[in-house]
């Protein structure tokens, strides 16, 4: 059975923004930098103590320094960052961290493992048959949750910012899925209603011949129309997904506008 395990893909140059330290920015952004530090990192200590006790630890506090590269015209742009990170350190472990400054709220990795899997558990698919699960945010990091939720209802409120996308490859089929109403389960709802942006992607696989490719793609490919299949770039040209990773129908929930999703099933 596969186990959730989070991914954190590197975004090439092409992502706008990239947060950097150390970088040759003007003294003034590094001053800013410093400047925010300095106001919000006694916060961000006390917010991590409030959630978790004396027990936790941050460490590696910085306000990073962005920054921009414009497009087309490839103009080089610096700032501070609005919110800090850091590391906790909790039961001999360590979590990644952010302090939000607009809101004063600290957001971790502490339960990141077990309200995912809560997730996808939820899901009404032979869990034996699962042979990996990967959950990002929208940006393919580990997201990210209140400091001190636990659970999925926890975490799910209407202040929630975190966008989800959550992929289970599974060895199923499932064909006898195409009719079921997979929106209506409460964990999903609740992920809808309360999140600015969700897809759950469920992928079928005839073999694992490229399973471990799959896995470092997954996030990337929209399996959201059913009338094509999406392509992956594979040694300087695109090819279709399906053929490629071997995959046998999949089922798409998103939440295209508030309060409504839709799936759909692919058969090869």
């Amino acid at each position: 059975m596969g186990r959730f395990k989070p991914l954190c893909m590197a975004l090439p140059l092409l992502c706008a923004g990239l947060l950097l330290t150390g970088c040759s920015a003007p003294d003034e952004v590094k001053q800013e930098a410093s400047n925010r530090l300095a106001a919000y990192e006694k916060s961000f200590t006390d917010g991590v103590t409030a959630a978790y006790g004396d027990s936790a630890k941050l460490k590696s506090v910085e306000c990073p320094v962005e920054m921009n590269v414009g497009s087309p015209v490839p103009e080089v742009s610096y700032k501070a960052a609005q919110d800090l990170t850091g590391k906790i350190v909790l039961n001999g472990k360590t979590y990644d961290a952010t302090y939000l400054t607009a809101s004063g709220t600290v957001t971790d990795t502490v339960h990141t493992e077990q309200i995912c899997k809560e997730l996808t558990d939820a899901l009404p698919i032979d869990q034996t048959k699962v042979l990996a699960t990967v959950v990002t945010d929208n940006a393919f990091e580990e997201p990210q949750f209140k400091a001190g939720a636990e659970t999925l209802d926890q975490v799910m409120t209407p202040d929630n910012t975190v966008c989800l996308i959550v992929s289970v490859i599974t060895s199923e089929d499932l064909t006898s899925y195409q009719t079921a109403d997979l929106n209506s389960i409460p964990a999903l709802r609740s992920l809808y209603s309360n999140s600015k942006f969700c897809k759950v992607s469920i992928v079928s696989l005839k073999d694992t011949d490229r399973l471990s490719e799959l896995k470092g793609s997954i996030q990337e490919l929209n399996f959201s129309y059913s009338s094509n299949h999406p392509d992956v770039y594979v040694n300087g040209d695109y090819v279709d997904a399906f053929e490629h990773f071997h995959i046998r129908n999949t089922i798409a929930l998103s939440q295209p506008e508030p309060y409504q999703a839709f799936n759909v099933v692919y058969n090869q």
